[in-house]
């Protein structure tokens, strides 16, 4: 009966519903029973003008008609008014239009044009142009046709609400210029801009998945070129066509181009169509829900209405990119931003909260990772069992798919849209031939995985770089209870060289918990245990895995030189047994993360024999492994450290209004529960970080002591917030102790939709509650040092007692502790990453930390460096929804549990500083008993430290007798080493994702597989790793070098791993030496140079030279003084200074002191007195104080050597010896005597020449008689005689003289030759020879035997001009010594003639003279166009002689003998250049002058214009310019003007969404001086209407309207410059509480209120205001009938939160009134509404039966796969 009841009422609520699969498109078989009608059929609403006037559907979106084949061009203009055409292929005239042959069919063409006519022939209004591919015959079309910022556009006729999905390929013509260009949609003349999604890519490699308004392509093609195919990128967007929108532009608009002919090449647009499927429930009285139509509730249902109209999602809910909106409450794995591609998303990995984890689906087919690895290609709907199926088979090379009924009808399927062997990628290996089937299965929460088939073998080849680490993920479940089967991951380079990969176990299911699965090393062979229903063949729900999905992962390092991997899964028996028979299983979310090596390069260094590595290591490997969790320890056996101790976190005392929140990173909202109203900071973003200051103090090895300051940070998010703490105070909540506290969050009702906007909601079904990260700094902000270690206690750590093993209240030490403490019997339970968590009980009251039960639930926890990663969360049991709250409190230690009391007593208690001492006991003594050994590492050692937390870890024998060990970590890291069989690591590699940030390997602290001790290098020092690259971002080493500078420039401690292999390079000092100088004082023996010494950089050199200050041993008169810092002066050298450069020290000397004593020799009187000296330090002699009768002093000998000294001579180094003594003896001379020498000449005659010097000296000196040094003209030098006329004694020159007295010598003469010469003056030929004889001989004058040219000889004559003695032919001469006579001549007759030279007018006469004569040159008479005269020349260049210059010509000339001709010179006259603006510019440039004709350099601008850029001068004022800055310019006659020319810079409108801290914004650019159209609003914001845009954020600048025209303008302050801000205005929403009687009569007038605001029910919304005959008013609820958590709102009390727009409703509840009944025997009470329902009961049964037997005859003919019919993929 209550099946057939059930029955009848679904035929009486929907017996005539169509069951809906989503949003189809239009003509596409739905899975279901129905078929959307096509447009052709749907379009109604259409006015007759625009059904017949406008096509339904866009027109030659491939551009391929006109067919350009019959032209030689690769463009066209298109011409659809005139049916013309326009190219180069019409006879090679571009300015020639001709008939399109045949004419244009104006309704296969389509396409209309925004170009204006223009001044070009080919921009004619209206004008399309197409284009070819270079090499192809594929045509495209061009935006910019000849016109730049137009666009191309078709009208359609449309319908209300169809979904238009925009596809279209884009290009930029050439790689110089990136085009740019919008797709914009709307009514005729109000279409706005739409989002495009790049989903394709070019061969330039544009990013996939980018979203915006405006596309943008770049391109490969060089300029001049054609573009391909290969330049194109593919766009998808989508339009909804709006009420009574019945005519619609698809509009492309040009934003961009190269140029104005040429940019954005367009091709294969396409236009699909989607339509709304409505649920009707086809009854006012009907009840129940439909299929939502609310955006972003597609996958619910809502309460059914007489018009409901639903809107069907996809059962995926894909987004753009193909990847799967996961359900994160069901094991989901959700999305995370890609690491591959800008502004997209990827699904989440099931990894740690910081592993890096990139899906397989989210690149592209070929691409360094997998295709479809979510399995989520092909689209597919699905109902039931006979309607869609859960599961489909998938045939991807016939791109169909079926679901098994139609496979077991022998149907072919339908086709998949975009399904391709390329885009499903996977293949069976074990297929035959092309045969490619698979099966995928549709989870129940819409997720789609695949069935992997035992026996069979799935893969597919992706390229792979070699020599990265593959960190490979998977999702696998059982099929079902009793029927799981496993699946082994395999790679090689093919399908003939596949290997197993070694797995990991990294999550366990609530399914697996039971079976007691455990992370972990499990092997090959991936086996998960299912509790789930097994499918039958026939009717069916979807399956549900939610509960046994467990994740698995395996790492493999590409080898050397394999670019392409085999990516392959196995279905296999448990045992890894490759069996047909075996059980079956499902996979989803293939997935890795990539990881690239890091390599230390010792660069040069050399292994020093020091390392702890065993023999065979090569130098790269470490001892110990990374740690996998943080140590526990119990305090009754293990204290806290003392070294922990010297800083403990202890935040109980830190004033929130301390606590500086970083700005807009948190949102001040109502706390929640705080009872006072009191409000909490919550997150924002990941990231966002809080200071709290002194939390208190820390001292460091050098004994400074710090104020130390805390960082917070939110890691992850589930739920948390920062705010004061809440207490009781007086009986009453209060947050006034004002005290810092770190809550978790359990309800999202308690979040604000900005929080959850950010963040995301709370998922309830996981641990509710954040990880933060603590960094810890001084107080100036500096980091702390990694030496800084501390311990922190997590108190008051509840467990529930009604659930004692609810692991309730608990922290996770993610990463950066050492070590947890606890005690023996704490209440705590492990769970997560080094997860403690409350069990059993709570834990007591905090006021007492110290009491029994609460040390149970207390932890401590220590760390080593700068910050750590914690967890604190919360599992609430059934029934509790709330948060709990912390703070960094007092640790628990030994010294709290174990105490010693001497209780008022004496004696020895154990020491509370030393362990294993005691020490006198005191009242409240704390002895802490553990061991020395008990401490932990304080090395600073990489084995003493935690490192992040494996995540698997997996070993493999390498079959040459050792085993590869691979450790996957939590930070995405993969660490490979060999263990020898002794188990030592002898080879070990660390390999890492792109972006990591990794700290390098230090001398002091090891990571990464280093060990620093292995490597040294000759005469350096190890620095740090240097990771330079160079311009082809390759590796390269830094020089060894001891500049500081350098070595500090180069140094790393910290590297971002890029996407490729890292080697960082040892990066060593200069070993600095100190070398002496032993500055040997001039002209001493060097002492031998004590040899130089090398220390390591930064080290001092300690004195080896072993030479003792004071000792006069090592130079000869000399005392060494002790080393120096320089050759002269400096200081003495301090041999404790570090080196870090080479050094000198230099040896100074002390000469020894002695006497120099003074001795007269043979003097008569006077005396000299003795002179103290300093060896090195000179002085001059004292003077000469003896006298010596008849002698002159004549200086010093030394008494030793004989060594002459001057009278104070400056004297120096007389004696080495201390203290000695040199004696200096005087020196004399005799008196003078001379020799006197006299010139003697004949009587008349005067002597010249020099004459002979005289001699002086003293008696008895034998000097030589010089030689003559007298002439007498006609007279020969005879020798010397004592007497003038020849007497005497004589003396010949160079004769010995014995000196004494005075000796006189006259000189003696004989008489010479003499002659007579003859000079032509001038003469140009001939000769006359000279006559010679003796002196005083008479000779005839001969004849002229000269000639001239133009002269006349005259006569002889005793001067050259012919003024002196005239002396005629045959005249007597008497010879005295050399005379001459000269030739004196008469000039002929000769012309001066002018020349113009250049000259354009006038003339000047020539002039008449003999040679020789001297003429007054005539004034010039010539002219010359723009030239001045300057001078007369005799060469026609002006180089000759100059003439007349500043006299108008008028200068002497002496005639010549011939060419007598002088060449006017001219002078350019001054001409300039100036240059000027027309533009309103500022500023000035200076005028270049120069004269006519001369070649000039053109100046620089000088004038300014905001906003413009200077393109260069021009003649005219507005041109192009013509004329750039430092070009030439020969200067014509006068003033030539030159006029600046402008170009406007870039300026841009930015329309800010205005909406607080989440605004957004949209940019239009444009130029200085541009006005543009302002844009219709872009933007939306909940709860508000746009009112238009302002020029002020607050309103109060100037308003704009969407339309209006907007002038960009210069600023050159703003970022970017010229840019103007927009601002859009907003007025809050006014929405309406309505009152439904649900079923009742009468109501509640509406109430209107601001959008989120909360109404209270009226008190008198109630009876009798609304009735119901038969019930009782019992409230309002927000669903027509709540469930049994719903909540019921009573008048005067109940609050609605009001919605952001629109309406809400609230319905009236009833409960039955109960009417009494007379029967026999007694009265009986039924519901009064019962009384009305039975008639009409029978009457809708009678309408129900018959459609429920014609649904029962349906399903039963299906077959045994047909089950109980259902009502939309939604029935419950």
């Amino acid at each position: 009966m209550r099946t057939w009841l059930k029955r009848m009422v679904a035929g009486i609520v929907s017996a005539g519903t169509l069951m809906g699969g989503g949003l189809l498109m239009a003509g596409t078989a739905n899975a279901d029973e129905i078929r959307m009608p096509d447009i052709g059929k749907t379009i109604t609403s259409l006015t007759a003008s625009a059904a017949t006037t406008y096509p339904r559907e866009l027109v030659n979106g491939d551009f391929e008609y006109p067919s350009m084949k019959s032209l030689q061009h690769y463009f066209t203009g298109i011409d659809r008014n005139r049916s013309q055409w326009i190219s180069n292929g019409q006879g090679g005239d571009l300015a020639k239009w001709s008939d399109i042959p045949g004419g244009l069919d104006t309704t296969r063409f389509g396409w209309s044009s925004t170009q204006t006519q223009g001044a070009m022939s080919e921009q004619r209004a209206n004008a399309v142009e197409l284009q070819k591919a270079t090499g192809e015959t594929t045509q495209m079309g061009e935006l910019c046709a000849s016109q730049k910022g137009t666009a191309i556009y078709q009208d359609i006729a449309t319908t209300s609400g169809t979904l238009y999905r925009i596809e279209l390929d884009h290009a930029s013509r050439y790689r110089i210029h990136l085009d740019q260009m919008q797709v914009m949609v709307g009514a005729p003349g109000h279409e706005q801009p739409v989002e495009m999604t790049r989903t394709s890519s070019n061969k330039y490699g544009d990013k996939i998945g980018e979203k915006s308004t405006t596309i943008a392509t770049h391109s490969t093609n060089p300029f001049g070129n054609q573009s391909s195919k290969d330049d194109f990128s593919h766009y998808v967007g989508y339009y909804t066509i709006p009420a009574g929108q019945s005519v619609t532009r698809f509009t492309f608009r040009q934003v961009s181009g190269v140029n104005t002919t040429s940019g954005n090449l367009l091709d294969n647009i396409v236009f699909t169509q989607a339509y709304k499927l409505d649920y009707d429930r086809n009854s006012d009285e009907a009840t129940g829900s439909v299929p939502s139509n609310q955006y972003g509730k597609e996958n619910t249902v809502q309460p059914a209405k007489s018009k409901t109209t639903g809107s069907v999602g996809l059962a995926a809910d894909k987004t753009a990119s193909g990847l799967t909106v996961h359900d994160l409450k069901k094991n989901d794995k959700g999305k995370v931003p890609s690491n591959s591609k800008a502004d997209s998303t990827q699904p989440a990995a099931f990894k740690a909260p910081d592993a890096k984890a990139e899906a397989i689906a989210s690149r592209a087919a070929g691409d360094e990772l997998a295709v479809n690895g979510g399995f989520d290609t092909p689209k597919w709907t699905i109902a039931k069992e006979g309607q869609g199926l859960p599961w489909v088979y998938v045939k991807p090379n016939a791109g169909t798919i079926r679901s098994y009924a139609q496979a077991m009808a022998g149907q072919t399927g339908v086709k998949a849209g975009g399904l391709t062997a390329a885009t499903f990628a996977w293949q069976d290996l074990d297929a035959i031939g092309s045969n490619q089937n698979f099966e995928l299965h549709r989870e129940k929460d819409g997720n789609t995985a695949a069935d992997v088939h035992a026996g069979r073998t799935v893969a597919q080849t992706v390229n792979t770089t070699p020599g990265a680490s593959y960190t490979f993920s998977i999702r696998h479940s059982g099929r079902s209870k009793g029927n799981a089967g496993g699946v082994t991951l395999l790679t090689g380079p093919d399908k003939d060289h596949l290997t197993p990969v070694k797995l990991t176990r990294t999550t366990v299911s609530k399914t697996g918990q039971k079976y007691g699965d455990k992370t972990g090393d499990v092997g090959t062979v991936a086996y998960t245990h299912s509790d789930s229903m097994d499918a039958t063949e026939g009717s069916h729900e979807p399956w549900d895995h939610s509960d046994d999905w467990e994740s698995y992962e395996g790492t493999v390092i590409i080898p050397a030189g394999q670019s392409r991997t085999m990516i392959a899964y196995r279905g296999v028996a448990k045992d890894g047994t490759l069996t047909a028979s075996a059980n079956d299983s499902i996979i989803d979310d293939l997935s890795f993360r990539l990881a690239y090596k890091l390599s230390y390069d010792a660069n040069g260094g050399a292994k020093t024999g020091a390392s702890k590595i065993s023999a065979n290591a090569d130098g790269k490997v470490r001892l110990a492994a990374a740690k996998a969790s943080v140590p526990s320890h119990d305090l009754e056996t293990t204290d806290v450290p003392g070294q922990y101790r010297d800083f403990i976190l202890d935040t109980t005392k830190v004033k929130f209004s301390d606590v500086k929140f970083e700005n807009g990173a948190w949102l001040n909202a109502p706390m929640p529960d705080s009872g006072d109203g009191a409000t909490a900071m919550f997150p924002l973003k990941i990231g966002a970080s809080a200071t709290l200051p002194n939390v208190g103090e820390w001292t460091d090895g050098s004994g400074h002591t710090h104020s130390i300051n805390a960082i917070i940070s939110l890691h992850s998010w589930n739920g948390g917030s920062i705010s004061r703490l809440w207490t009781w105070l007086d009986g009453q909540p209060s947050t006034s102790r004002d005290l810092f506290w770190i809550n978790t969050v359990g309800r999202n009702s308690d979040l604000s939709a900005q929080v959850i906007k950010a963040l995301g909601c709370i998922d309830t079904s996981k641990r509710v509650g954040c990880q933060w990260t603590v960094n810890f700094t001084y107080e100036d902000g500096t980091p702390v040092p990694d030496t800084f270690r501390g311990v922190t206690g997590f108190n008051d750590l509840d467990g529930w007692d009604v659930q004692p093993d609810l692991k309730f209240e608990g922290v996770q030490l993610v990463s950066g502790f050492d070590g947890a403490y606890k005690t023996r019997d704490a209440e705590l339970a492990t769970y997560g990453v080094n997860g403690f968590a409350g069990v059993k009980h709570d834990s007591g009251p905090e006021s007492n930390l110290d009491g029994k039960q609460q040390v149970k639930h207390r932890l401590a926890a220590t760390w080593t460096g700068s910050s750590f990663t914690f967890g604190y969360d919360l599992q609430n049991p059934e029934g509790r929804d709330r948060g709990c709250r912390m703070t960094f409190g007092v640790p628990v230690t030994r010294t709290q549990v174990l105490t010693y009391k001497a209780n008022g007593g004496t004696g020895q208690v154990p020491s509370h500083t030393e362990a294993g001492k005691v020490e006198s006991a005191s009242v409240k003594t704390a002895g802490s008993v553990h061991a020395i050994s008990d401490a932990t590492d304080t090395t600073g050692s990489a084995e003493g430290k935690a490192v992040s937390g494996v995540l698997t870890g997996t070993t493999v024998d390498a079959g040459d007798g050792t085993r590869q060990r691979t450790i996957t970590r939590s930070d995405g890291s993969v660490r490979v080493e060999t263990i020898a069989t002794t188990g030592a690591v002898s080879g070990c590699q660390v390999y890492y994702p792109a972006g990591t940030r990794i700290t390098l390997a230090t001398a002091k602290m090891d990571s990464d597989c280093w060990d620093s001790s292995q490597i040294g290098k000759t005469n350096r020092t190890f620095y740090g790793w240097s990771a330079n690259t160079d311009a082809n971002d390759r590796d390269v080493p830094v020089g060894d070098t001891m500049d500081r500078n350098t070595l500090n420039a180069n140094v790393r401690t910290e590297i971002v791993m890029p996407a490729r292999a890292k080697t960082v390079y040892a990066l060593w000092a200069i070993n600095p030496t100190l070398s002496y100088n032993v500055n040997t004082p001039a002209g001493s023996n060097a002492p031998g140079t004590p040899a130089s010494r090398t220390v390591p950089y930064n080290t001092a050199a300690s004195d080896t030279s072993g030479w003792t200050t004071g000792d006069t041993g090592k130079i000869p008169g000399y005392r060494f003084d002790g080393w120096y810092t320089a050759p002269n002066g400096g200081s003495r050298y301090d041999f404790n200074t570090p080196l870090t450069g080479n050094v000198t020290v230099y040896a100074h000397w002390v000469g020894n002191g002695y006497t120099v004593r003074f001795a007269g020799n043979g003097a008569t009187g006077g005396g000299t007195p003795d002179q103290a000296f300093q060896y090195n330090i000179g002085q001059n002699l004292r003077r000469n104080g003896f006298t010596r009768d008849g002698y002159t002093f004549t200086g010093w000998k030394r008494a030793d050597n004989q060594q002459a000294y001057g009278d104070g001579q400056w004297v120096n180094n007389l004696t080495t010896q201390p203290d000695g003594i040199v004696t200096m003896v005087a020196q004399w001379s005799a008196n003078e005597a001379h020799i006197r020498y006299n010139p003697n000449p004949p009587a008349g005659k005067t002597a010249g020449g020099n004459g002979t010097p005289n001699w002086d000296g003293h008696t008895g000196d034998t000097p030589a008689i010089g030689g003559n040094g007298w002439t007498i003209d006609g007279y020969t030098f005879a020798g010397w005689t004592t007497s003038p006329d020849g007497g005497g004694t004589k003396y010949a020159p160079g004769a010995s003289w014995t000196a004494n007295g005075t000796l006189t010598l006259y000189a003696q003469w004989t008489p010479g030759e003499a002659g007579l010469t003859y000079d032509g003056n001038g003469a140009t030929g001939g000769k006359t020879d000279p006559q010679n004889g003796v002196t005083d001989q008479k000779v005839n004058v001969r004849q002229n035997g000269f000639t001239r040219d133009g002269y006349t000889f005259v006569r002889w004559d005793t001067q050259a001009d012919c003024r002196g003695k005239a002396v005629n032919l045959g005249d007597k001469w008497t010879l005295q010594g050399s005379s001459t006579l000269y030739a004196c001549w008469a000039g002929n007759v000769q012309t001066l003639t002018y020349h113009g030279n250049g000259a354009t007018d006038g003339n000047t006469a020539a002039q008449s003279g003999k040679t020789g004569d001297e003429l007054t040159t005539n004034a010039n008479g010539f002219t010359r166009d723009g030239y001045t005269f300057v001078e007369w020349n005799t060469k026609a260049d002006g180089t000759g002689g100059h003439y007349g210059k500043g006299t108008n010509g008028v200068a002497k000339w002496t005639m010549l003998p011939a060419g007598n001709d002088l060449y006017a010179i001219w002078q350019a006259n001054p001409a300039n250049i100036r240059y000027r603006d027309d533009w309103g510019a500022t500023g000035s440039t200076p005028d270049t002058t120069g004269v006519t004709g001369q070649n000039v350099t053109i100046a620089q601008n000088g004038f300014t214009r905001p906003g413009y850029t200077f393109t260069g001068w021009a003649r005219d004022r507005r041109t192009d310019p013509s004329l750039q800055p430092g070009g030439r310019y020969t200067l014509t006659p006068g003033t030539t003007t030159l006029w600046a020319q402008w170009k406007a810079d870039p300026a841009h409108l930015i329309y800010n969404s205005n909406s607080g801290s989440t605004s957004q914004t949209r940019r239009t650019d444009g130029v200085v001086d541009q006005t543009l159209t302002v844009i219709a609003n872009p933007f939306t914001r909940s709860g508000y209407t746009f009112t238009g845009w302002n020029t002020q954020a607050d309103g109060r600048g100037k308003a704009y309207a969407a339309g209006n025209g907007f002038r960009l303008v210069a600023d050159a302050k703003s970022n970017p410059v010229n840019t103007t801000v927009l601002y859009a205005q907003w007025r809050i929403n006014r929405v309406a509480l309505k009152f439904d009687p649900n079923g009742g009569t009468g109501g509640y007038p509406d109430i209107t209120a601001d959008a989120f605001t909360t109404v209270t029910i009226p008190a008198d919304a109630k009876e009798p205001k609304v009735q119901r005959p038969g019930f009782r008013f019992t409230g309002w609820a927000m669903k027509p009938t709540p469930g049994n958590g719903d909540t019921i709102l009573g008048p005067g009390k109940g609050t609605v939160a009001m919605p952001d727009q629109g309406s809400i409703t609230v319905y009236a509840q009833w409960a039955p009134a109960m009417t009494t009944l007379p029967l026999t025997g007694g009265h009986a009470q039924v519901p009064t509404i019962g009384l009305y329902a039975g008639l009409a009961f029978m009457i809708l049964a009678m309408g129900a039966l018959m459609p429920v037997i014609r649904l029962r005859m349906g399903a039963d003919s299906k077959g045994r796969h047909a089950g109980t019919p259902t009502i939309g993929r939604h029935s419950r």
